[in-house]
């Protein structure tokens, strides 16, 4: 393992080759010349485990520490491993046992990535690593040439010594021609399919992949590439190979460095020349498959490169970029091409296919519902459609196709609306609300020939027709939260069964056969089952979970055979299948399928049919069963059959989480059947009617004085009508049925149909973009969070406007109607075209983040930007400069200040990074922040600690961490929880109550409430404020709250077990150590004893608190609110209303 500069992630990846299953192994980290704190890590790995050794040496890249490793190695295997990656727990006995039984020379297994703790398939090895296979060659397996890195592998270290392969020093890519030599002298070569390896996408940007735009860069890659080239031209197999090679190196390798190109990133005349030289080298040659399969944007480049037109290549990238989601089409023939007229440069002496698209705009078909519309019919519904073509005339088709190739059978489909397609086509140039299709699919042809003999499976596929174009997909997207999932068995014909099969990433399939065993009826009394065979048969039943077996026996009374099921009251199900006895003793299946395809209960027991047609009975208890399910008045309803011994209270609720939850509401039991009414509103903090926040939830229950836990599901017949679609005017609701039918709900915002997907969604900006004429309005657009907020300066701006009586309309801009927005106010939601047009039409706009969707200049607007709090973390410029797509992201950045007329500061040093970092030249409002205006007030606490629910008699901690780049995904991140609470509030004692205030990005995930004991989770809470003023003592890590919270002059500790970690992965602009007004710990009980002694601390940090409050936060007075709405005012031609004339 190299080691260099990498102590944020090294101990990780030390920790997953040491804790690998294959425990013989020796780690020889070799230590490049480190210049941060990696050595003594490594040093202390050496000190507590001897298989670690330690080989230090100057600093020589890569290639010369791999080597320089090689000759310490004394394994009979050898790998390589980076040191900021990640060694998959069972990978080396994987590749290990493989090698031992193959007898192959070298094994290489699957990849993921990983960024922000997002992780993915590897490209590279979603070509190589298909299958698994063993002692194959490269020559046999040329797709293994997108894997030529070195750490995914385990080799023969007698084999790697004996062909000398050797890395390139002072090279990047260093790996490739190395690998490349392996495959070509391997005699044998095992490709394991499981992940063996994470390869790691730095989120600071600064790894050796991620720097793409430099030149030297490319030119080290490029060498690699040449060398490889050489190597397989030597060969004698080469062909299959080379053109492998060839079309890795366009559309992976040089591909990696078109993409960086564009949005801001102007690479040096230099690099563009390198890439013109290598469009000739490899594009002008390419076999035309090679080209063909090479995608059109990458067609379009590399045939502008190998004109020499390198320099238009940064104009077309922006093209591409601006175009993501639509690109204008036109259908030519049985073609669709760019529209040439719409192509930013000249086609002209380019090759003809280079803007046919006609195999990357794939037909989409989705199946939404299935069901048996009778006995003998299928009905489906979904939707179909190509991306950028078809219109909503297209003509759609649905195909039965056999294995045997034999015709297909068609059925013609009605057209229906299709609000779902429109949601998720990602298409800007084309609505896809036409786009529904219904089928009714008669079994009686697909059937005719079925026999004992002849069993037949036919896959659905849908075929679209537009103008001259036409489209065959298999129906393999498949909704499976209800009815697609319970589709089971139909019985059309005496004697044969369909199934229909809807598996994950499998067609719609039919499978017909012949049944030999059915039941006429079925009675069930307690544990009493009686049933009817259509034919003399004896009978048993098998227990699928005890393995026991009940045989039935002759019913005289029943006419029929009867059986006796044992009970299992500890037991949440047990289930029987029914069973017949062959001639040969075999136990066959039982189909049985009553005509309203309902079940049969008697106690805990019930006889019904399972999806693949068969007679099974179910002993359920403590179970809600659900067999029904509605929305009504904002209230999700669920009916169904209780399973409960001793009945006794229950409640039911909704959980975002395995967290626990704050309500739960009382199911009404009538005997055996149920009634649960969810709310899905809450009363806000201002006594309003709100949504719940969106997410998905799980539906859950329990006996409300135990709290024990129950189970819900719902039952087949329930699942039919599923997934349920319903709205009301705060939300969009969808139930669905889930994994082992558990039930879950999908909460959205109640975007409405028109303005669903990406069409609606670019019409209503061009409808209110830049060039839009709109009557302004006396309002004020406020957003705070993006949209997932109503609190911070925007409040307190409120606040001041309402105060003065002025004639404002406030909108909020939320992206869901949960945001407590303060009374009075307007929320507008998001996404939809009342959001631009009021945007659009407001007089004032207050923001605190940094773009705004739909925001223009506007001569009738002032657009203010508040931010959302001092920065000790980089941000803005300083942040972006140290990603991998920084030339983007300072672009962005430029962009969005170029809209502000002004930007709200609390001190000179924020007024210096506004100027510095926001890259804005505008006025700056010195004027403090107007969210510290109660702060610096002090307004008074005493009925905020029981609104809040906090136990007046206690000292309040509040614990405010700010969020984790590796918990981060998006705008979302998992809550950081290296503060153990519980230990720590045991430390405390009694007399303490802690409050968790998470980030915003933690309220934005679907976490639940984590509240116990003296733990009292706000993270929810919208005001912070409110919390800061409850609180005795704050506690926090990095967060820009320590500049707020020193307003208040309460004392503050620093909890920072990550601190270098922290500030290497994000960059910080001062030492925090130096920094804090108040005391600096990494463990749990070193903050207990400073929090207990917090008196003698607060005489100690005071000068420096002083300090500190003096530096970052000298203009929050408790008027800042006002000397902005001043600002706001100026030049305004909206008068306060104490100053209007009653004429």
């Amino acid at each position: 393992m190299p080691v260099y500069n990498v102590e944020t992630y090294l101990a990780e990846a030390i920790d997953s080759i040491l804790n690998q299953s294959h425990r013989k192994l020796e780690l020889i980290l070799v230590d490049d010349g480190s210049t941060d704190g990696s050595p003594a890590i490594c040093q202390s790995y050496v000190e507590r485990d001897e298989r670690v050794r330690l080989v230090e040496k100057v600093n020589g890249g890569l290639g010369a520490a791999r080597n320089t490793g090689v000759r310490f190695a004394r394994g009979e295997f050898l790998a390589f491993a980076d040191s900021d990656d990640i060694v998959l727990p069972r990978a080396y006995e994987r590749m290990v046992t493989s090698l031992q039984r193959s007898k192959s020379d070298v094994a290489t297994g699957n990849v993921q990535r990983l960024q922000s703790g997002r992780r993915w398939q590897a490209w590279n090895q979603s070509r190589s690593h298909v299958q698994t296979r063993r002692a194959i060659t490269v020559a046999q397996e040329p797709a293994l040439l997108f894997d030529m890195v070195a750490w995914n592998k385990v080799f023969r270290t007698d084999f790697f010594r004996r062909h000398a392969i050797h890395f390139p020093e002072r090279k990047l890519y260093e790996d490739m021609a190395p690998m490349c030599e392996v495959f070509l002298l391997a005699s044998g070569i095992d490709v394991i399919a499981e992940h063996v390896y994470v390869w790691r996408l730095r989120d600071e940007g600064d790894s050796i992949s991620q720097r793409r735009i430099e030149t030297s860069n490319l030119a080290d890659k490029l060498e690699m590439i040449a060398t490889v080239d050489r190597l397989l031209s030597l060969h004698d197999e080469t062909t299959a190979m080379r053109d492998t090679f060839t079309f890795k190196t366009l559309d992976g390798d040089l591909w990696i460095y078109l993409r960086s190109i564009g949005a801001g990133a102007s690479p040096a005349p230099e690099f563009i020349s390198l890439l013109e030289e290598a469009a000739q080298t490899y594009w002008v040659g390419a076999p035309a498959e090679v080209k063909a399969n090479t995608s059109q944007e990458r067609r379009v480049l590399f045939e502008l490169l190998a004109a020499r037109r390198g320099s238009e290549i940064e104009r077309v990238r922006d093209w591409y970029i601006e175009h993501a989601d639509g690109l204008p089409i036109v259908v030519e023939g049985n073609r669709a091409r760019i529209d040439r007229s719409a192509f930013p440069v000249s086609t002209d002496g380019l090759a003809v296919d280079v803007l046919d698209v006609t195999g990357e705009r794939p037909l989409r078909a989705t199946l939404t519902h299935a069901s048996w519309s009778d006995r003998a019919t299928l009905r489906v519904e979904g939707y179909a459609y190509i991306p950028a073509v078809t219109d909503g005339s297209q003509q759609i088709e649905l195909l039965a196709r056999s294995a045997d190739d034999e015709a297909p059978h068609v059925f013609a489909t009605d057209r229906c609306a299709s609000p779902e397609a429109n949601e998720w086509a990602r298409d800007r140039t084309r609505p896809h609300d036409q786009d529904g299709f219904v089928a009714l699919v008669p079994l009686g042809p697909l059937v005719a020939d079925v026999s004992r003999d002849n069993a037949r499976t036919w896959s659905f596929t849908v075929r679209v027709r537009q103008d001259g174009l036409e489209q065959e997909t298999p129906l393999d997207t498949i909704w499976r939260g209800g009815s697609c999932a319970v589709l089971g068995t139909t019985l059309p014909a005496p004697g044969i069964s369909v199934r229909g099969a809807t598996d994950a990433n499998k067609p719609l399939r039919l499978v017909a056969s012949t049944t030999e065993y059915r039941l006429d009826s079925v009675d069930i009394d307690g544990s009493v089952v009686a049933v009817h065979p259509d034919s003399e048969v004896e009978l048993v039943a098998t227990s699928t979970d005890t393995k026991a077996v009940v045989p039935f026996r002759t019913d005289g009374v029943r006419s029929g055979s009867a059986a006796v099921f044992p009970t299992h009251p500890s037991r949440y199900w047990t289930t029987w299948k029914l069973r017949a006895r062959d001639s040969d003793g075999a136990l066959r299946p039982v189909s049985w399928i009553p005509e309203d395809r309902a079940h049969l209960r008697s106690g805990p027991f019930i006889a019904e049919f399972n999806l693949w047609g068969e007679a099974v009975v179910t002993e359920r208890r403590d179970t809600l069963l659900v067999t029904s399910s509605r929305c009504d008045n904002g209230c999700l309803v669920l009916e169904g059959e209780y399973f409960d011994d001793q009945p006794v209270d229950v409640e039911i609720g909704l959980r975002a989480s395995s967290a626990h939850l704050d309500h739960w509401t009382p199911v009404v039991v009538d005997g055996t059947r149920f009634t649960a009414v969810l709310p899905l509103h809450a009363e806000d903090w201002y006594g309003i009617e709100r949504a719940l926040p969106s997410g998905t939830y799980s539906v859950v229950a329990r006996a409300a004085q135990t709290k024990t836990e129950k189970q819900v599901f719902v039952s087949n017949s329930g699942a039919v009508d599923l997934p349920l679609h319903f709205r009301t005017s705060l939300l969009r609701g969808q139930l669905d049925r889930a994994a082992l039918a558990r039930l879950t709900l999908k909460l959205q915002p109640p975007v409405p149909d028109v303005d669903l997907g990406r069409y609606a969604l670019e019409a209503n900006r061009r409808a209110f973009g830049d060039r839009a004429v709109v009557e302004p309005s006396d309002s004020v657009f406020f957003s705070v969070d993006m949209g997932a907020g109503a609190a911070d300066s925007a409040l307190a701006i409120h606040r001041e406007i309402v105060a003065r009586g002025l004639p404002l309309t406030s909108h909020w801009g939320v992206s869901d109607f949960s945001v407590p927005v303060p009374p009075g106010a307007v929320p507008v939601l998001k996404g939809t075209r009342h959001w631009y047009e009021t945007l659009a039409r407001a007089r004032y706009v207050v923001n605190n983040y940094g773009g705004l969707d739909g925001l223009h200049r506007r001569v009738h607007q002032r657009q203010l930007q508040t931010w959302h709090g001092t920065a000790l973390k980089h941000v803005g410029a300083s942040e972006a400069r140290a990603q991998h797509d920084a030339p983007q992201r300072l672009a962005t950045i430029a962009a969005e200040a170029a809209a502000w007329d002004a930007v709200v500061s609390p001190s000179p040093y924020m007024t210096d990074l506004i100027r510095s970092d926001f890259l804005f030249q505008g006025t700056v409002l010195e004027s403090g922040y107007p969210r510290n205006d109660r702060l610096a007030r002090g307004d008074d606490d005493s009925s905020l600690r029981a609104r809040l629910g906090l136990d007046p008699e206690t000292r309040v901690m509040l614990y405010a961490p700010t969020f984790r780049e590796e918990l981060r995904s998006g705008w979302t991140a998992s809550l950081f929880e290296g503060l153990d609470l519980d230990r720590l509030s045991a430390l405390l004692g009694p007399g303490w109550t802690i409050v968790l205030r998470g980030h915003s990005f933690n309220a934005r995930r679907a976490d639940g409430d984590r509240s116990r004991g003296n733990i009292v989770d706000l993270t929810r809470h919208h005001d912070i404020n409110d919390l800061y003023l409850v609180s005795d003592v704050l506690v926090t890590d990095y967060s820009s709250v320590m500049f707020d919270y020193a307003v208040t002059g309460r004392p503050m500790h620093f909890f920072v077990p990550d601190l270098k970690a922290y500030a290497r992965r994000r960059g910080m602009y001062m030492d925090l150590a130096d920094l804090a007004p108040g005391p600096v710990v990494s463990t749990v009980a070193a903050l207990a004893r400073g929090l207990k002694k917090q008196d003698v601390l607060t005489q100690r940090y005071h000068r420096k608190y002083e300090e500190f409050r003096s530096t970052y936060a000298p203009w929050d007075d408790g008027n800042a609110a006002s000397r902005v709405v001043d600002w706001l005012l100026a030049e305004s031609h909206v008068i306060p209303q104490d100053q209007q004339n009653d004429n």
